[in-house]
């Protein structure tokens, strides 16, 4: 069972026909995911994770995301930078780069 603080979480922002194929992925591997105790927060559609706009905004800066481009950042529960991904975000690069509790 997977505990209340997620063991790491993907902020991403995607954009094209990489939020399709990333969301496929996440379908089919979602399993492992919740296994590995991933979240996954999408900043283009962060009113749906619960995240305000400034909170999005704060996460943005902090990690440093470019503007329209295809961007990933894992992080883990004491918000270290495990892993960043740029142009090609896909899911098992992310269960690769998060270790299981």
């Amino acid at each position: 069972m997977s505990s209340s603080v997620p063991n790491c979480t993907l902020f991403y922002s995607l954009h094209g026909l990489a939020v399709g194929e990333f969301q496929q992925q996440s379908q089919q591997l979602r399993t492992h995911l919740v296994n590995h105790n991933i979240k996954l927060i999408d900043l283009n559609q962060w009113d749906k994770s619960g995240l305000s706009g400034r909170e999005k905004m704060a996460i943005r800066k902090t990690y440093q995301f470019p503007r329209k481009s295809n961007y990933a950042v894992l992080i883990d529960e004491n918000e270290a930078v495990l892993n960043t991904f740029k142009h090609d975000v896909n899911v098992v690069s992310v269960l690769l780069s998060c270790p299981k509790q």
